[in-house]
């Protein structure tokens, strides 16, 4: 049963016995139903969609049914008050009982947990999943991407593309790759199976980026120092601008109302803003931490930079949160050594990241500002992330095994 659903008709259940079986008062039936409803709203507005435990969940929906009780107490008739001294009683000593019985611990169901895994005879790079049980897994050493079904372990087809694809995205039925080696851009129209190499504007395309208001396509050139605007409605497709950035562009972000243009610049430790409208640089330049390597929006407003070789330095990566709208570095979390990839949860509580030179998935809290849970692929080199459609899945791609892991993400989405 769903935890919500759960705590929802646990604490509803509770509460309209009391009143209408102990106190025999349907008005205070209804009371205490409402207040129980009420009490749940609040909680999964407070607490992002009710994400806790099972411990957590029993302790809340006990305290909020002996509430419900204690507020009928009040304008109880005195003979009843000895019964209703008995069911707080109860409600106290089941929650005490769960608790000690539990030992305080989180139920190892509520954990991420690998369930299955895919063997391929590739090294796998840039993944996704587009589609229910569908995953497109680049190939970092070819010219293609391969299409899974996941739930069969069996490959549905594969697309060609230019030499070692590291980043790819879909739009509007087609499908974008950089392809780092041949300096090209795939375009493959997944309706009817053609495809055109275009030229990326520069050297070692590894990021792209969509503004779907314009219809233009972003590709961050790590080796020319540039980003290529390619123009989508031209009847013949190519770059018509190359605006320069920072040393080694890494990663692209659009913003969600296609104003500003976020690029990771590696070796000058910044991140570069471009204007969209204008296509050019803002003059202000974000200072980071040491190379900084991939943007994962959090919010509208707020911006996690991942610094991948911090670790370099002092053995760690760290995450920082930028608030983009006052161009202000809020926070920071530092995880033990160096993040490869990252993703966002769900519930926008929890950072999934890789770090491949521990063998680790790592599981930050956002919320706590610190890692809460850790996966480890021993030997596997974990390194890229793709969820699901539904969100409540977890994929990983193992580059030294050739594997891509299937993980459940149970309470931690």
């Amino acid at each position: 049963m769903n935890e919500i659903f759960f705590l929802i008709v646990l604490s509803f259940a509770l509460a309209s016995v009391y009143s209408a079986f102990i106190i025999h008062d349907k008005k205070r039936t209804v009371i205490a139903a409402v207040i129980a409803l009420k009490a749940m709203i609040i909680w999964a507005i407070a607490g992002n969609g009710l994400n806790l435990t099972l411990l957590e969940l029993i302790s809340i929906a006990g305290i909020i049914t002996a509430a419900a009780a204690a507020s009928a107490i009040i304008t109880a008739d005195k003979a009843a008050d000895k019964s209703n001294l008995r069911f707080l009683s109860l409600i106290a000593a089941l929650v005490l009982l769960v608790i000690f019985a539990s030992g305080c611990k989180s139920d190892p169901s509520q954990l991420p947990a690998v369930t299955d895994e895919l063997k391929i005879d590739f090294v796998p790079a840039k993944i996704i999943s587009p589609a229910k049980d569908e995953l497109y897994a680049a190939s970092e050493r070819g010219k293609f991407i391969a299409v899974y079904f996941m739930s069969l372990k069996t490959k549905k087809t594969t697309i060609s593309t230019g030499y070692m694809p590291v980043d790819m995205l879909m739009n509007n039925g087609k499908l974008y790759t950089a392809n780092k080696s041949s300096n090209t851009i795939t375009i493959h129209n997944m309706e009817n199976g053609t495809g055109v190499n275009i030229d990326s504007g520069g050297e070692y395309p590894c990021s792209l980026a969509i503004n779907q208001q314009k219809n233009r396509l972003y590709a961050a050139n790590m080796g020319s120092n540039n980003v290529a605007v390619i123009d989508l409605n031209a009847q013949t497709i190519n770059v018509i601008k190359k605006i320069p950035v920072g040393k080694w562009p890494s990663d692209l972000y659009l913003s969600p109302d296609n104003r500003y243009l976020y690029v990771c610049c590696k070796y000058t430790n910044t991140i570069q803003v471009i204007d969209a409208e204008k296509e050019q640089p803002v003059f202000t330049k974000v200072d980071t931490g040491i190379s900084p390597s991939k943007l994962v929006p959090l919010s509208n407003r707020h911006i996690a930079i991942i610094n991948e070789w911090e670790y370099a330095f002092n053995h760690q990566s760290t995450i920082i949160v930028f608030d983009r709208i006052n161009y202000n570095l809020e926070y920071d979390i530092m995880v033990e050594g160096g993040i490869f990839d990252a993703l966002l949860s769900k519930s926008k509580r929890y950072l999934y990241v890789t770090v491949p030179m521990k063998d680790k998935v790592v599981f930050v809290d956002l919320k706590k500002r610190e890692t809460v849970f850790e996966l480890v692929f021993k030997d596997d080199t974990p390194r890229w992330l793709a969820l699901s459609v539904d969100k409540k899945t977890l994929y990983v791609a193992a580059q030294h095994t050739k594997k891509i892991f299937t993980v459940s993400l149970n309470g931690m989405i």
